[in-house]
């Protein structure tokens, strides 16, 4: 014969309070949502992984190949991965292509959720004018300013960028140790 449980008269209010309580809980520790250091709330949101594998493959095409050398000894060419330059050109590379992952996941994986008052929002011309004045090119199209103006307005300090990059990170499939790495060789 099967026992039931019985149910103290209090429980199902305990229970309900309880499931309530860590439903609120989990909504203020959503990991989607995002403040930077200069308090710009971001909502983060999956980037499809085919881009960034798109991404991947252009990039390869631009590998940097260490250059050949014959040595007489041995009779044959042999590639010279110590080659100086060699080394600069893959360090280069590999910055510009963590750079262009890096922005494409701030660029579709990020949703402006609102902006401190003072703070220049993507239209304010003064953060575009200081950009100009210091040589840098201001995109012509509103992705690119977006991108721009996440990058130098809304999440100046390399933590900001860390923590989008790990929260879209966590939405996309790409894990937190792929992002470490990445910011780790950006860094450098």
């Amino acid at each position: 014969m099967t026992e039931y449980r019985e149910f103290h008269p209090d429980e199902p209010s305990r229970i309900a309070v309880e499931a309530i309580e860590e439903r609120e809980q989990k909504a203020h520790k959503d990991e989607s949502i995002v403040t930077t250091s200069v308090g710009v709330v971001f909502k983060t949101k999956p980037v499809a992984l085919g881009l960034l594998q798109d991404i991947q493959k252009k990039y390869n095409k631009l590998k940097p190949k260490p250059p050949v050398y014959f040595i007489e000894s041995k009779g044959r060419a042999e590639p010279n991965p110590d080659d100086i330059g060699f080394q600069e050109a893959k360090s280069e590379w590999e910055v510009a292509f963590i750079m262009a992952q890096m922005d494409a996941l701030l660029l579709l994986g990020t949703q402006l959720v609102s902006t401190p008052e003072g703070l220049p929002v993507v239209t304010d011309e003064s953060w575009m004018d200081i950009c100009e004045i210091l040589d840098i090119e201001i995109p012509k199209s509103p992705k690119g300013r977006y991108l721009l103006w996440v990058k130098y307005v809304a999440a100046p300090a390399t933590n900001d960028i860390q923590a989008l990059s790990l929260a879209i990170g966590k939405k996309t499939g790409v894990s937190d140790a792929e992002v470490e790495t990445a910011m780790d060789r950006f860094q450098r």
